[in-house]
Parts: C-alpha cells; sequence; structure tokens
C-alpha cells in the first residue's frame, strides 16, 4: 500500500467496503444501546406527547426543533386549555428531549420566559391534588371478603400479589407487565424466584425495581410465617399449589398452561 493511500484511509476520504459495514454494524448496536436507557411506560408517554407536540406544530405551520421560548409558552397555554398545570410540564419535557437529539440546547433551561408562563398557568388554574385512597390492612379485609382464592385461580393469583405488594412493599411492574407479550422474566417474577423453606418463610429473588432497572443487582426480601388470613406466605403458597407450573414459567398467571397476568387483569379485579 502506498502512503498516500493509508493517509487516505486514515483521514476519512476513502472508505473501503469493510468500513461501511462496521460502520453500519456500530450504529444498529448504538440505537439498540440507546432504546434501553427508557423505561417501557416512559417510551409510551413520550410516543403521546411527541404526537401532541408535532399536531401542536403542524397547526401553526412550525417546525418542532429548534423551538423559541415563546413557541413554547404558547404551547403551554394551549396545553393547560385541556389538561392540569402538573401535566402540562410533562407533556413539555419531551421538547427538551427532541432538542438534544437534534445535538441542540434544551431551550427550556434556564429560560425564564417559559418558567414565569408555567408558573402563571399553576396561579390561574391551580391543580388540586387528589389522593388516591391508600390500601390498608382494613381494605385488604375487606377485598377478601369479595374473593375466593382457595378455589378460583383468578382469585388466588390476585390474592397473593395483592398481599405480596403491600408487605413487600413492591411495585406492581416486579410482578406482571403491562401486556402479555412484555412479560420478561429477566425483569418480573417466575415461580424461581421464591424459595419455600420448611420453617414457613418465603425468600423471594427481586430482581428489577425502579431504581435498578437494568438488573445490576437483586436482593433477597423475606417473608414470615403466620397464620393471618392477611399472609403473604400462605397466600403464595396457596396459589401456587392450586396451578402448579415449572421453575421458568411466570409466578402469577391467569391460565393453568402459564399465561402470565397483567397489570390491567390485576387493576380489573377491583
Amino acid at each position: 500500500l502506498s502512503i498516500t493511500y493509508v493517509c487516505s484511509i486514515i483521514s476519512g476520504s476513502v472508505t473501503t467496503p469493510q468500513q461501511m459495514a462496521l460502520q453500519t454494524a456500530l450504529d444498529q448496536e448504538v440505537a439498540s444501546n440507546r432504546a434501553a436507557i427508557y423505561a417501557d411506560n416512559t417510551k409510551k408517554s413520550y410516543s403521546t406527547h411527541m404526537k401532541k407536540y408535532f399536531q401542536f406544530c403542524a397547526s401553526l405551520g412550525r417546525t418542532p426543533v429548534p423551538a423559541s421560548p415563546n413557541h413554547i409558552a404558547q404551547y403551554a397555554a394551549y396545553l393547560a386549555r385541556s389538561i392540569k398545570p402538573s401535566s402540562v410540564r410533562q407533556y413539555l419535557n419531551i421538547i427538551g428531549v427532541l432538542h438534544l437529539e437534534s445535538f441542540l440546547p434544551n431551550p427550556m433551561k434556564d429560560s425564564w420566559y417559559v418558567k414565569s408562563t408555567l408558573t402563571g398557568i399553576d396561579l390561574v388554574q391551580g391543580d388540586p391534588v387528589t389522593r388516591r385512597t391508600p390500601v390498608t390492612p382494613e381494605l385488604l379485609m375487606k377485598m377478601y371478603c369479595h374473593l375466593d382464592p382457595h378455589a378460583n385461580m383468578q382469585d388466588s393469583m390476585f390474592w397473593a400479589a395483592a398481599l405480596l405488594m403491600f408487605f413487600g412493599v413492591l411495585r406492581k411492574s416486579n410482578l406482571m407487565p403491562d401486556t402479555i407479550k412484555s412479560f420478561e422474566p429477566k425483569k418480573h417474577f417466575v415461580r424461581s424466584d421464591f424459595n419455600f423453606n420448611r420453617d414457613g418463610t418465603v425468600l423471594i429473588n427481586v430482581k428489577y425495581s425502579k431504581t435498578n432497572q437494568f438488573q445490576k443487582r437483586s436482593f433477597e426480601l423475606k417473608l414470615l410465617p403466620s397464620h393471618h388470613v392477611l399472609a403473604p406466605t400462605a397466600a403464595l403458597s396457596a396459589a401456587f399449589d392450586l396451578v402448579p407450573l415449572p421453575p421458568s414459567a411466570p409466578a402469577f398467571v391467569i391460565t393453568e398452561t402459564g399465561v402470565p397476568m397483567t397489570g390491567r387483569v390485576f387493576n380489573g379485579i377491583f
């Protein structure tokens, strides 16, 4: 090889087929890695927010990026016509993401014009806090009166999952997926994550949490035995005995063949 040819390759003026193939492969890996940074629910929210923002831009004949502070403030006022002030801020986040993805600075960062507009929306419209009814042992007892967890498979799975979330201080996303197709054994509980000991304790391998979304670590949750109707150990044992499944199967199911219970099914029981 001539020195001139080697230098041209190093400088990037000549692209060989091998270089093009490597660039394509690396671009695909980068895209795959970057797609994993957002949780599924975040992706859904961003998709909804982006669609709304694009519709607004189209109605005014403007491009989404770059956006001026006045354009963003107008969008905030537009959103405030139909959604709560707290939701307005959530919808605006996508504008910053779009700019960063376009290698542009976030136009909302340190923008007094945008911040003052949002403050004004808060003052004019207000945003009353709607508190959800907390789950208490008394509420769980009322639920139990309407269930048959020892004979009905769906009731049994619901009851075991509800008690595990309550006493284990776990999120629903630990136990079950949003949809059947989105079930992930590395994220959601499978039968092998539960170890039933002779002394009545149950050791549970928790692989995923909101602060551990990449499964870099796991921790062991220990449930103590009890004969109380609200004992999660007894509820889990009853549910798993009612529907025996292999270790790799989802922990909480809606069929005897192992179809996972989803968050929608869980919410629909009560």
